[in-house]
């Protein structure tokens, strides 16, 4: 028998556990006393760290949040192509990075995340998304610079690879910086239209805010594109491409933001009837 002094008696079988005051006598057999019992015992089947429904909604949206910023990241580099508008004498090619079609998706997040859980919790998403971002890059990077396997014993080759996944350093750090400009513009105006409208009025902060907010991302993303990004030709982005994509990334953007307002309605909705949650009030935001 193992004796556990303020703790329990253990003789190795199976038995029964029984709780007794300090001091105590120890029974004999196949018994588990246990004098004194630890601070917390949880049954298996329950949850050690119980969280919130508020909590448990704010780590949804965060997930969420991250896993469409990481895929928007990887795939951003194949731009598609929707066909050409004629106007006038222009031709308008619906075309821009494959990374838009996630877009939607974020820009619920942030709202519904700023909506109930206010400006602070926003700012931590984004910038958690930031550290996501810079870690998936930078695993990249070391993908790319370990030795390949001989051809015929891998599956993909390793010309394809780095082309694919080879952004340049100069590329990461400056699409970070439009992203992380875009959302904390994103997050401020959000805020601030709240407060004008006295929290009402939810289409014109969603909508506005991604107004404002894209703007100042498709700034960035068309600098980015003349001064450091080329084209899969292996030729440099003239300022002609840079800016109409600038334009095109906009006008999407949106257009995206209109057709997703209806969206945002029903996510509010739902969190506030089956999660019981409401908005915070423009007033109790810090």
């Amino acid at each position: 028998m193992v004796n556990c002094r303020g703790g329990c008696n253990l003789d190795g079988g199976a038995g029964e556990v029984r709780w007794e005051e300090a001091g105590a006598s120890q029974t004999a057999g196949t018994n588990i006393i246990m004098k004194t019992p630890p601070p917390s015992i949880a049954p298996l089947s329950q949850d050690p760290f119980p969280l919130s429904v508020g909590q448990r909604v704010y780590l949804t949206c965060v997930v969420l949040f991250v896993t469409c910023l990481l895929l928007a990241n990887i795939v951003g580099s194949k731009f598609f192509h929707f066909g050409t508008i004629r106007l006038g004498s222009f031709d308008l090619h619906i075309e821009h990075s494959v990374g838009m079609l996630v877009f939607p998706v974020t820009f619920i997040l942030t709202d519904v995340i700023n909506e109930f859980f206010g400006p602070r919790a926003a700012r931590r998403v984004t910038y958690l998304g930031l550290a996501a971002s810079l870690m998936a890059f930078a695993i990249l990077w070391i993908a790319r610079a370990v030795k390949p396997a001989p051809p015929e014993r891998t599956f993909v080759p390793e010309q394809m690879f780095d082309q694919v996944f080879s952004s340049g350093g100069a590329m990461i750090v400056a699409s970070m910086t439009a992203y992380m400009l875009g959302q904390l513009c994103d997050i401020v105006s959000f805020q601030a239209i709240n407060r004008v409208t006295n929290g009402k009025s939810v289409w014109l902060r969603a909508t506005g805010s991604t107004i404002l907010s894209q703007l100042v991302d498709s700034i960035a993303i068309m600098t980015v594109l003349f001064l450091w990004q080329t084209t899969a030709s292996g030729q440099k982005a003239s300022i002609g491409l840079a800016v109409e994509a600038g334009i095109k990334g906009y006008l999407i953007k949106f257009l995206i933001a209109l057709c997703t307002t209806p969206l945002l309605y029903a996510v509010r909705a739902g969190i506030r009837a089956w999660c019981g949650l409401t908005p915070l009030r423009p007033q109790s935001v810090p």
